[in-house]
Parts: C-alpha cells; sequence; structure tokens
C-alpha cells in the first residue's frame, strides 16, 4: 500500500480499511485462498497529519476482524520508508493488536533492509525492480475494482439473521467500548 495522493486534506482513515478490505475480499474471490500475504505499506509522502486522521474506534474493530475473522494467513508486514514519527504510530495500534501480530511487524529505515528480506527485482519499478510502476499498478487495481462492481453490489447484500442464532450474539459494543450515548459527556 502506497499513498499516491499525499495531501491529507483528502485523506480518509476508514476510506483506506474499506479500500484495502475490498481488495483483499476480491482476489480472495477470484484467486482463491493462498499460503499466506506479505503486506508493505509504504509511508513515504505521509505526515503527522495524516496520523492524526486515524480513527480508534475504526481501527479497533477493523483489527478485531483481520486477527479473528479474516480468512488470511499474514506472514509479515512491513513498513517503509518509515517517518521520525512511526513510533507514535504504533503506539497507537499496539493496544489493539495481539502481540504475534505487532511481532511480525519490520519497520524499515533504510530500503537496503527490506531489500534483504524481498528481492528488489520483484517490486516496482519505483523501487527498483522490475514490475510496473506503483501508478500503473494503482491503475490496474482501480479497473479490476470496477470490473467486479456486481460482486461488491452482491457482497453487501449478503446479511446474517441474527434470530436463527444458537448461541447468543456477541455484544460488540462491550467488546469495543461503546456502550450508552454520549449526550451527556463528562470528561474530569
Amino acid at each position: 500500500m502506497k499513498l499516491l495522493d499525499t495531501n491529507p486534506d483528502r485523506y480518509i482513515y476508514v476510506d483506506q480499511l474499506r479500500m484495502f478490505d475490498m481488495i483483499i475480499t476480491l482476489l480472495m474471490h477470484l484467486q482463491g485462498t493462498n499460503e499466506g500475504l506479505h503486506i508493505v505499506f509504504d509511508f513515504e509522502g505521509s505526515t503527522f497529519t495524516h496520523l492524526m486522521k486515524f480513527n480508534p474506534s475504526a481501527a479497533k474493530k477493523y483489527m478485531f476482524y483481520v486477527q479473528e475473522a479474516l480468512p488470511i494467513r499474514l506472514k509479515d508486514i512491513h513498513i517503509i520508508h518509515a517517518p521520525t514519527w512511526i513510533d507514535k504510530a504504533l503506539a497507537l495500534f499496539k493496544p489493539l493488536i495481539k502481540k504475534e501480530l505487532f511481532d511480525m511487524i519490520n519497520v524499515h529505515t533504510s530500503m537496503d533492509t527490506f531489500y534483504t528480506i524481498v528481492p528488489q527485482e520483484m517490486l516496482p519499478k519505483d523501487f527498483g525492480g522490475t514490475v510496473e510502476p506503483c501508478n500503473v499498478l494503482g491503475e490496474q487495481m482501480r479497473a479490476m475494482l470496477e470490473k467486479n462492481v456486481e460482486f461488491f453490489k452482491d457482497q453487501e447484500k449478503q446479511i446474517n439473521d441474527e434470530s436463527k442464532r444458537v448461541e447468543k450474539s456477541t455484544d460488540f459494543n462491550k467488546i469495543f467500548g461503546l456502550e450508552g450515548t454520549f449526550k451527556k459527556l463528562e470528561v474530569d
């Protein structure tokens, strides 16, 4: 993943989560399961303002989904072009992530350390590799998503009937700590 538009005013955190989920869901639908994913986040061009758009509630729910329900196996996570504030970003995510997943995160301040794990020729041309540049890959992914719009419309129709559940339904408000309303929120 890479920000093709680095303007923080146009960055929406929940849209990034949704896009990631749509891509993973579509790839599983088209290609089936695989041996696991290596995820690479390129932070080049990101700013602390991007981090300020972080939504803790959405992140907590999404991390619960990734760790407990997403039918993929994560092999490792790499952060390249890590900014100076990456430690603050990881500190925000650490309470939301199981230790096993957090231990999979590799931060690379230099591309040389990344190339020891991922051969450079397997990367896009933007990183000195032989694969299409990121903007071309982005357009190809956009075309693939648009070509499969009916698949996503069908996915949106998939809902469960809680009245047929044998076990008691999980109260996600308790899991995510969002009980009650905030009409009378008091802060000490």
